[in-house]
């Protein structure tokens, strides 16, 4: 229905939830069930309630949460994209560096099992991001962060080399 509405193929529709046509065949006879993920990317596409009924149907009792939480996300992302603009401005070395990073965190924040500590870290960022104290504290917690992360990768490919 949503489909027909825009004026657009399976191929082009599909491409849009980074979907093959005949998925979107498939949902659209019958024959299989989105994941609650794209269910809730044609939800924010659907405009009539003739178009949201059968999303919420096949959403269930957590349409509602499912929903708001959505909305959260959406609402933090664009919250970081704007201060990564204000931040970088035209300081960027690199022209797709804001590009990358708000798809970064858009990826992350899309992710059906995002910890509510990631959330609540992100938001109090953009609380607290201009006082000096709460800036250092961040850039050290995330220094340190940082080089775990690095030592977990190089342990990681040492093991691979050392098994190959």
């Amino acid at each position: 229905m949503i489909r027909k509405r825009l004026g657009e193929t399976g191929t082009v529709f599909g491409a849009r939830f980074g979907l093959r046509h005949n998925t979107i065949s498939q949902y659209e006879s019958g024959k299989a069930t989105p994941s609650t993920g794209i269910l809730l990317k044609l939800y924010r596409l659907a405009e009539t309630e003739a178009e949201k009924r059968p999303l919420l149907a096949e959403l269930g009792d957590s349409a509602e949460a499912l929903i708001s939480r959505e909305q959260d996300l959406e609402s933090i992302a664009g919250k970081v994209k704007k201060e990564f603009d204000a931040l970088t401005g035209a300081r960027a070395s690199n022209p797709n560096a804001r590009k990358r990073f708000y798809d970064l965190i858009l990826a992350v924040l899309r992710q059906p099992d995002v910890p509510l500590w990631l959330l609540d870290l992100i938001d109090l960022w953009l609380q607290v991001r201009d006082e000096a104290d709460a800036r250092q504290t961040f850039e050290e917690g995330f220094s340190g962060l940082w080089l775990r992360v690095s030592k977990l990768k190089r342990e990681k490919h040492l093991s691979k080399s050392s098994a190959n």
